[in-house]
């Protein structure tokens, strides 16, 4: 049985959680997703992560929709007063469904979506990226 694509990413370092969303979505999809560098200081992070989310890269999944492997998965640090996400990972479609992310000190992890809060994090949406032709 072959490893889930997954698997080649866990403990890998990356500049920050953007760059390793990019990359990974380019290696393992084939998808030129060009997530902005973080701008220095949280809130302006937090706002460049969910600009390009909720608008120009990617829509928010439906209700009714079903998350598939590599769709987005925005997070924040649970407390944190702001509705703003400022975490990114992918979604990983396994039985325990997951989220692949990196994290400062760890690197490249990936925790069931349910082990997310007792690691301080919480999934503020789950977002499908768009295609070329609705860019």
């Amino acid at each position: 049985m072959n490893a889930h694509w997954t698997q080649r990413w866990i403990g890998q370092d990356a500049a920050d959680c953007a760059a390793l969303v990019a990359h990974v979505l380019a290696q393992e999809f084939g998808r030129a997703v060009i997530l902005p560098a973080a701008p220095g200081g949280i809130r302006a992070n937090d706002r460049a992560i969910r600009d390009a989310l909720t608008g120009c890269l990617a829509r928010p999944l439906g209700k009714s929709e079903t998350p598939v492997d590599g769709d987005g998965v925005l997070m924040r640090a649970r407390g944190r007063r702001s509705g703003v996400g400022h975490h990114i990972g992918l979604y990983a479609a396994l039985p325990d469904p997951a989220c692949l992310h990196w994290r400062a000190g760890l690197g490249t992890v990936l925790h069931p979506l349910r082990m997310l809060p007792p690691r301080g994090l919480e999934v503020v949406g789950l977002y499908r990226w768009k295609e070329e032709g609705d860019l």
